[in-house]
């Protein structure tokens, strides 16, 4: 079984007996009709390393490590990075604070150092201004991950991909089983559900950072889904494709934090899944043949560009 399959399989119940979201077809195809002619965009190589394949793959694993959740608690100020003389945000905040000191000391791609890292220093990484949520959960994950890193692939994320002999679904398997912070899976009506959005955001990023070559290189990357996160539902909702019932619009509205695990943060996360392969397939019809990955690189780019009238809503978590 695919990973694709797998997770498909398992938000089916979640589509079907969904109480606060759900997919609008005519939207889909509306805005199918929309993505068709969009390019798929550059990878920023910028605000992101890249090196030799080895290095490039182990600064990868450490940001997919721990990336995600960059928004304020309430009432606190949003965490920003200096790059320059300009504050940054978001993802490319975390990828770039860990470039930056991945480019002053090698040790922070050592997975001797990293798996004993202390809170301090790590914190030290991403010293700005405001406050990033989760730090402590952050700092667990990385010695975690580099811990199992060293103990069964001899500190190196390259050994690890190796492994998978460029097989992604069997590396996003490994991942999960191996490297629990990964394990990104909920319980609806008594059933598991898997998201595994940084498990296969993972080969995703080695993937376009390596252009599909060398340690970037899988036979297979039409097995992965779209990374279910904050965004991408915030512009599926702003196009129609997901609907929400007035109580789930009302929360988010007023920023109610959406617990981990909640059938409304479960049902909107297996919605845009859902509908993201939807829009594939409407695309297929369009003449258009994308991979959900290829997709999700598309739609969180006009995330990033997205008038916002619904806030994305609000989970505090590691897993996105």
């Amino acid at each position: 079984m695919t990973v694709k399959e797998k997770m498909l399989s398992s938000i089916k119940p979640v589509i079907e007996q969904s109480e606060f979201v759900r997919t609008d077809l005519s939207a889909v195809q509306k805005m199918a009709l929309e993505l068709k002619g969009i390019e798929i965009p550059r990878w920023n190589q910028e605000l992101q390393l890249l090196s030799n394949d080895e290095e490039t793959v182990q600064y990868y694993f450490f940001v997919d490590s721990m990336q995600g959740c960059s928004w304020p608690e309430k009432g606190k100020d949003r965490w920003y990075f200096r790059k320059d003389n300009e504050w940054i945000k978001g993802y490319y905040a975390f990828s770039y604070s860990i470039k930056r000191a991945a480019l002053k000391d090698k040790k922070y791609l050592n997975a001797d150092y990293l798996s004993t890292i202390s809170y301090e220093d790590f914190c030290e990484i991403f010293r700005g201004k405001g406050e990033l949520q989760l730090m402590p959960q952050r700092h667990e994950s990385i010695k975690q991950n580099f811990s199992t890193l060293k103990q069964k692939y001899a500190g190196k994320a390259a050994n690890l991909v190796k492994s998978a002999n460029k097989n992604v679904s069997d590396l996003v398997f490994k991942i999960v089983k191996e490297f629990p912070s990964f394990d990104d899976k909920a319980i609806y009506n008594g059933q598991e559900v898997y998201f595994w959005k940084r498990a296969q955001i993972f080969p995703n990023d080695i993937h376009f950072a390596l252009s599909g070559k060398g340690l970037g290189e899988f036979a297979n990357m039409n097995e992965l889904t779209i990374f279910a996160d904050y965004k991408l539902p915030q512009l599926l909702q702003s196009y129609g494709v997901l609907v929400y019932n007035e109580d789930l619009t009302n929360r988010i509205q007023s920023e109610v934090i959406l617990a981990a695990g909640s059938p409304q943060e479960v049902e909107i996360r297996a919605h845009t899944i859902h509908a993201c392969e939807l829009l594939t397939q409407e695309l297929m019809k369009l003449g258009r043949t994308i991979t959900s990955q290829q997709l999700d690189w598309i739609l969180w780019n006009l995330s990033q560009k997205m008038t916002v009238i619904l806030p994305h809503h609000r989970t505090p978590t590691i897993f996105y």
